[in-house]
């Protein structure tokens, strides 16, 4: 991805989703940051809402269910757009997308030790618990469930037979296929659930 200018931005804190019902205000307010200026933003908000709901029949811009972060295929207000998703559109419009980090690094705590863990052990431990196996076939199965049903961190959506869901910066959609599956069993045990 290439490095572009922008005079105008939108900035979302580090970990914070875009709602639907805030994106055509936000563009608006990066257009005219005294919207109290009146219609130059209004016009603006309305130009943004329907050239949102274009980029949503048209399939450029993809909306998620706030809940298990599968594509919501009836957009509400409160439906989400995850950053990398949201920044080709607004690019497109001419206004850039600042990921802005809620605490300084000189002002984050130092942490001594980190224990490795991921979304995706909860629902791991619970599907060896349910298949009472650890073979990667068994497991799948009852994680593939779990998909179905959108438990967290899992979208509900597949990729032919891989599992998508949500990495722990709540912002990328990743893959869990049977090969990777089998990997991440080898550090698991039957009693782990």
């Amino acid at each position: 991805m290439s490095i572009q200018n922008f005079d105008k931005w939108v900035e979302i804190k580090d970990g914070e989703l875009m709602k639907r019902g805030e994106l055509s205000h936000r563009m608006a307010i990066a257009l005219y940051p005294n919207h109290d200026e009146g219609i130059g933003y209004e016009f603006a908000k309305i130009n943004i809402d329907i050239a949102i709901r274009k980029a949503l029949d048209d399939g450029e811009l993809v909306v998620r269910n706030s809940v298990c972060r599968g594509r919501d295929n009836l957009p509400c207000n409160d439906s989400i757009i995850l950053p990398h998703e949201l920044r080709p559109f607004l690019e497109a419009s001419g206004i850039g997308l600042r990921l802005m980090s809620p605490v300084s690094p000189a002002a984050a705590p130092t942490v001594m030790q980190k224990i490795r863990k991921n979304s995706l052990d909860a629902p791991i431990k619970k599907a060896i618990k349910k298949a009472e196996s650890i073979e990667t076939g068994a497991v799948y199965l009852e994680l593939r469930a779990l998909a179905l049903d959108c438990e967290s961190p899992f979208t509900g959506e597949f990729d032919g037979n891989a599992l998508l869901y949500t990495k722990d910066d709540n912002k990328t959609v990743a893959k869990l296929s049977k090969p990777a599956l089998g990997k991440r069993l080898k550090k698991h045990t039957l009693q782990a659930g």
